[in-house]
């Protein structure tokens, strides 16, 4: 997955020309994304200094100042490059002064002393045009992942708005619209993926995971990789399709994009999506250990998302550690195991005994990385375990396949 944009709030200083630069940017560089991300802030929303705020929330339309056309040039170049189009959104934000404020105030659920209303996703008038409106943007613009986030509790907003013996009426209501607008959707956009944001992971739960993908799991610790691992080692568990990234915190604080590309930081935002964190902006990134890693992840990732997923190391979130995990594929006698040595720790080896060998086959393993082969017989694997070297800060992924004697 690949985003761009110029200064500017989130996406507020996107464009029609900028994010086509940027698309054909990426193509002449080599890369060849599945996903062209557009997130928060490409919708009207000035505020009284004439300055963006992506927050400013409720006109669902394409900025007519940056996108004339709409989205659709852009989703048709991304295309053309074979990637799909996702596309931010937060519903059931409305943000006064916005189209739906000042246009349908009797679908706003407010509370005393805010500048931003619940859409009533409870009230089926209100739910009815939201998913026409929606459906239309997607169709109109070619959008194939719709991004739902919601930024902010939204209890009170219930609660204030009912009567004390028909509390938890409006909440009920809502969900009931909330996923109702989900399944329409999906039923009247063919192909269409749906990805919850929800602030980060405040909508993991059953009902919502079956409608959607989490692509963006959590809002902390995108660049800690101890505490982003130990994510991971969950995840693979319950919800084993999601994005991750390749920020890496201990080169630099909260950055925006990646300042190196670092093969460290790709081992440590391997998952079924990976979000490249370059700036396409800039001409002085190492683009061949980039696309050296991509290759990596594009061989490790059905692995990760339909292998059967063994954890070798146990859950933790210190810089002093090893995480080891394997993902098995028997159906097609292939499987990965990762290993990642934190750089804090002592250990110079890891040795741990996979799961599901059979020691009447011959393991062939492959590190693309470095090139390495080992060849190991099933009995001794079994025995002897499966051994590891690396220097502190670094990853591997050990791919291999088996051949029965």
């Amino acid at each position: 997955m690949c985003a761009g944009t110029d200064e500017g709030e989130e996406f507020t200083a996107a464009t029609e020309e900028n994010q086509i630069r940027f698309i054909e940017k990426f193509e002449r560089l080599g890369y060849r994304p599945d996903v062209w991300w557009i997130d928060a802030g490409w919708y009207p929303c000035r505020n009284e200094k004439n300055e963006r705020k992506w927050w400013r929330t409720g006109t669902w339309e394409p900025d007519p100042e940056r996108f004339p056309r709409g989205f659709k040039p852009v989703s048709d170049y991304a295309a053309r490059y074979g990637a799909n189009l996702l596309v931010w959104f937060e519903p059931e934000r409305v943000f006064r002064g916005s189209r739906l404020d000042l246009e349908h105030p009797e679908w706003l659920l407010r509370v005393k002393d805010s500048e931003s209303s619940l859409l009533n996703l409870g009230d089926p008038q209100c739910r009815q045009w939201l998913t026409d409106h929606v459906c239309r943007l997607i169709a109109d613009n070619g959008i194939k992942i719709y991004r739902q986030d919601h930024n902010f509790p939204p209890l009170a907003y219930w609660r204030t708005n009912e009567p004390e013996d028909r509390q938890g009426m409006n909440e009920n209501l809502h969900v009931q619209g909330y996923l109702r607008f989900w399944d329409d959707l999906l039923a009247r956009n063919p192909g269409l993926w749906i990805d919850s944001c929800a602030s980060g992971g405040r909508r993991n739960d059953l009902e919502t995971m079956r409608r959607s993908v989490p692509l963006h799991y959590t809002d902390y610790g995108y660049g800690d990789h101890p505490i982003k691992l130990d994510f991971h080692r969950t995840l693979y568990e319950w919800i084993p399709y999601f994005k991750e990234v390749t920020l890496s915190w201990d080169i630099e604080k909260n950055p925006r994009f990646d300042s190196v590309v670092d093969s460290y930081s790709f081992h440590c935002g391997m998952a079924a999506m990976l979000a490249l964190g370059q700036d396409i902006r800039r001409d002085d990134y190492d683009y061949a250990l980039a696309f050296q890693m991509i290759a990596i992840w594009r061989k490790a990732a059905a692995l990760m998302l339909y292998g059967d997923y063994y954890p070798h190391t146990p859950g933790q979130r210190s810089a002093q550690g090893w995480v080891v995990w394997q993902f098995d594929a028997p159906e097609t006698a292939r499987g990965l195991v990762q290993a990642i040595r934190f750089p804090k720790s002592p250990e110079e080896t890891m040795t741990v005994h996979l799961d599901g060998v059979r020691t009447d086959a011959t393991y062939l393993f492959e590190n693309p990385e470095t090139g390495e082969t080992k060849e190991i017989h099933g009995a001794a694997l079994a025995r002897d375990g499966f051994s590891i070297t690396l220097a502190p800060r670094s990853g591997a992924c050990w791919f291999y396949t088996l051949r029965t004697t």
